[in-house]
């Protein structure tokens, strides 16, 4: 959970893309053909907010650590 916490925290760059719970499949299909052309990177579903990123999905984040 740290780890995500982190990324959340530092936001996206060229390695890394955080994606809302409700990622359209093409949106997905795009980010992933670009990290595959670019020698890859972390992507994680479920992050909503512009301002402060935060977990979607879950209702009790601490719960899943």
């Amino acid at each position: 959970m740290q780890e995500l916490d982190q990324l959340m925290t530092e936001g996206e760059s060229e390695r890394v893309a955080l994606l809302r719970e409700r990622t359209r499949p093409d949106e997905l299909a795009e980010t992933l053909a670009a990290f595959a052309n670019r020698n890859g990177g972390t992507i994680v579903l479920g992050i909503g907010g512009r301002v402060r990123p935060k977990l979607e999905g879950l209702h009790d984040p601490a719960a899943a650590e």
